[in-house]
């Protein structure tokens, strides 16, 4: 039995509980259950409930939770009261999947609602005053940081591919991690099936692995496996020991672009089958342009970065140079302050250019300015126009 107090809300938990003993039983599952046996504080509140989730939300809002159907079709609803956030999900088995999707029934079974769980560890569930049910010896394979899929390997794969990247996300995020083999081989086996995800669920599984504590760890043993070849094509053969990976899973991926020394058109194709938003793509289209542009030595002009793309982007620079080359001492500019271009139209104006030719000057003055490594006033400039 364990002492919920020190890891959970307990106040409001108790009340969403009691809220819905009137419809049926309900207990903690998934990640909740899993970090408290393993002494942490949950990030996330999942709940199982045999309650269906319409009666749910009715049953909630009436003590005050403000109730949102964030996966109703699925059983799943959201509840917050006090800025806690519990997400609730009613009991269900699979009626049909295709390795993407799967149609669900609702239920009051508890073992059978674990059967549909995806690894072992996942399926142990926990009331509130701390007693544990567990159907397939998942409190055991926890202690031993051995994580394998339920029942048959190849049967949970085949019900949503994205479980073979979720098994290496767990491998990222926890240390000293025992490999199943028959859990790995599966997942080798099985590999081709990511291609049929949606590029928004892989990007969502793959960043959260790039910005894990033990990301290298993952990625050698997807690459052992041959599952990296089908999310980054021509990125399986690099050697992630000589990246320094951060949290920022947007430069992690730049730097293992940039070390597989691909072409353009295919690091245009990674990005788009990725589904990366346009800030994310345009962050890692600005360090590969950075970093072409100067190698990583004291003379690169780091006021080019930073007045091209402003002071974050250099931020970005600085930490994406760090991941590529941790062993060398990186030069950086103090005070990440932008230089500003001296000459301005209106001066331009003022000295009878419009329209293109307004432009083109500024473009030329701007160059010169570059060039001189942003030295130059706007005295001299507007000499470099009167001469």
């Amino acid at each position: 039995m364990v002492n919920l107090e020190k890891f959970l809300p307990i106040s409001e938990l108790s009340e969403l509980f009691a809220a819905l003993a009137e419809d049926g039983e309900s207990r903690l599952v998934g990640g909740a259950v899993r970090e408290i046996l393993l002494g942490h504080k949950p990030k996330d509140v999942d709940i199982a409930t045999q309650v269906l989730p319409e009666k749910a939300m009715q049953l909630l809002t009436q003590k005050g939770y403000k109730c949102i159907p964030t996966g109703i079709k699925y059983g799943t609803i959201t509840a917050v009261k006090n800025s806690h956030v519990f997400e609730v999900t009613t009991l269900r088995a699979d009626v049909k999947t295709d390795g993407r999707h799967a149609e669900v029934i609702f239920g009051r079974n508890w073992e059978l609602d674990a059967s549909r769980r995806d690894f072992t560890w996942n399926a142990i569930y926990m009331d509130l005053q701390g007693n544990i049910f567990d159907h397939f010896d998942g409190v055991v394979d926890l202690k031993n940081l051995l994580l394998k899929f339920i029942g048959d390997p190849e049967s949970r794969i085949k019900e949503d591919y994205l479980r073979i990247l979720r098994y290496f996300r767990f491998y990222s995020y926890y240390p000293n991690i025992l490999i199943d083999e028959p859990s790995v081989s599966a997942c080798k086996k099985l590999a081709s099936g990511v291609k049929n995800l949606s590029g928004e669920r892989v990007r969502s599984e793959l960043f959260k692995i790039l910005s894990s504590p033990y990301a290298t760890d993952a990625l050698i043993l997807m690459q052992k496996q041959e599952v990296l070849i089908h999310l980054l094509p021509g990125c399986a053969q690099i050697d992630f020991t000589t990246i320094t990976f951060s949290e920022n899973a947007v430069i992690n991926l730049a730097a293992i672009l940039k070390l597989s020394g691909l072409k353009e058109d295919v690091v245009d194709n990674i990005i788009k089958g990725l589904k990366l938003s346009n800030k994310e793509k345009a962050q890692i289209n600005n360090l590969l342009w950075c970093i072409k542009l100067s190698p990583q030595d004291s003379k690169i002009k780091h006021n080019e970065i930073l007045y091209h793309f402003g002071a974050d982007a250099y931020s970005d620079y600085i930490k994406f140079v760090k991941a590529l080359y941790p062993n060398q001492d990186i030069y950086h500019l103090e005070g990440n302050n932008a230089p500003k271009m001296p000459v301005t139209g209106t001066d331009l104006v003022n000295l009878g250019f419009a329209g293109k030719p307004l432009g083109d000057k500024m473009r030329e003055l701007e160059n010169i300015w570059i060039e001189a490594d942003f030295k130059l006033s706007k005295k001299d400039l507007l000499a470099r126009v009167m001469g």
